[in-house]
């Protein structure tokens, strides 16, 4: 204990000793043209990028806004305030530089060809980069072998035709509520080359159509109401009563947890895709830079700490990651730590599910190796008319709307969307 009622000790942190020091208050030692504010809390993978990086160079220092701000952030930043970093959505990103309140970050990144792809497209807009990634993880739905069959893609037409085929009585158990909604959307609408349903670069809306009223009767038939225990879960997957299930893969771990729910076989064929492609994307991470900002060089020396191998190993130091690194020596080494469970497997559960992980067999690595490489950017044109789907959409689903009404109210509104934005393409 300290004079000023401030606590030191030594912290074992990262092979070395540490003396940290616990204080109730702001102690004034950063002076205040090092101090970089950063919007972004809550994110332990970043935490602990941050904590590292105060560590290591002294001469700056980033610190968290406090949660529960955002409106008042956001007021800030188009004022030409508010904090010098900041995380948004793809969409919201692009509004912002759009309007001219991030910076331009070209040449912060000096080899992009270090990271995963996807995760680099995730914060770039129209080719430029606004956006540093640090985490990401894949997001893809399995399927039962037995249902899907040997296709590599299907097209939500083939997906529809499969599912109605099968005995599933659940498309996909594992969503968010509402699920009916998430299938229209994630399994119809983020497709944004498909111009069934909207023909963004024309800025033509086709909801009224045939094509899109399939797509709502499908969801309103296959969506999983949870009407049953959790108990039941794992055995409705296995006897294929429930034809999939939604997998984040934020550990490699998660390849186990995917292979545990068909017994024939596990399909990684994806999201619906209309190009012949499978839909696998990469969810990523990005911080932003505020305009208005004039603490560039402590911010540039952040960045490249962000993406160096130490950080980003670090981070994953243990094996139990919260997100995949976007560096790809480091994903190689979270492989290595992952082959290292064939000694001493450990048994993890989710919910009602449990499974086992025991390192990665070569069919793993090679479908982990596919998921990377095929891996394109979660941003997708329909986030920008959620709020429209959501309010006009739910009327339907809670059988208040016939199809046909709810068609033509959801086209009449997307299309005067349309009409007002233009066909200026936001990514």
């Amino acid at each position: 204990m300290q004079e000023d009622g401030s606590l030191r000790g030594y912290v074992y942190m990262d092979g070395g000793l540490y003396l940290m020091r616990l204080t109730g208050e702001e102690t004034g030692e950063t002076a205040q043209d090092q101090e970089i504010i950063l919007d972004g809390g809550g994110d332990i993978f970043l935490e602990q990028i941050v904590t590292r990086f105060n560590l290591r160079y002294p001469q700056y220092h980033i610190a968290f806004l406090e949660s529960g701000e955002e409106l008042r952030v956001q007021t800030e930043i188009a004022a030409g305030q508010g904090p010098d970093l900041f995380t948004l959505s793809s969409f919201s990103a692009a509004e912002y530089a759009r309007s001219g309140y991030i910076r331009n970050l070209e040449g912060i990144v000096e080899d992009s060809s270090l990271f995963l792809e996807a995760a680099m497209e995730c914060g770039r807009i129209n080719g430029v980069t606004y956006g540093i990634p640090y985490g990401c993880s894949i997001q893809f739905p399995v399927f039962s072998q037995e249902i899907v069959g040997n296709r590599r893609s299907w097209t939500v037409e083939e997906m529809m035709q499969v599912i109605g085929e099968s005995d599933a009585e659940i498309l996909l158990w594992y969503f968010s509520d509402p699920n009916a909604m998430a299938i229209v959307t994630e399994y119809g609408l983020y497709d944004n080359e498909n111009t069934d349903y909207i023909d963004w670069a024309k800025g033509k809306s086709h909801l009224a159509e045939e094509p899109f009223i399939r797509l709502l009767e499908f969801a309103g038939e296959y969506a999983d109401t949870g009407e049953y225990g959790t108990e039941e879960v794992l055995p409705m997957l296995q006897d294929g009563r429930i034809a999939g299930a939604g997998i984040s893969l934020w550990k490699l771990g998660m390849l186990d947890y995917a292979e545990n729910f068909f017994p024939d076989g596990t399909s990684y064929i994806g999201y619906p895709d209309s190009s012949g492609e499978r839909g696998i994307y990469a969810r990523t991470q990005c911080i932003y830079v505020n305009q208005a900002t004039e603490q560039m060089e402590g911010i540039t020396e952040f960045f490249r700490f962000l993406l160096s191998e130490e950080a980003q190993r670090l981070c994953v130091a243990d094996g139990e990651c919260y997100q995949l690194p976007v560096r790809l020596s480091t994903i190689s080494y979270l492989i290595e730590q992952e082959q290292a469970k064939a000694e001493k497997p450990g048994e993890y559960g989710m919910g009602s599910i449990s499974w086992l992980e025991d390192g990665l067999d070569e069919g793993q690595l090679k479908v982990l190796q596919e998921l990377l490489d095929q891996a394109r950017p979660y941003k997708f044109y329909a986030m920008e008319i959620e709020d429209i789907l959501y309010e006009e959409l739910t009327p339907y689903f809670q059988g208040a709307r016939s199809a046909e009404e709810t068609v033509s109210v959801l086209d009449n509104r997307v299309q005067l969307y349309l009409d007002e934005r233009g066909t200026d393409l936001l990514y």
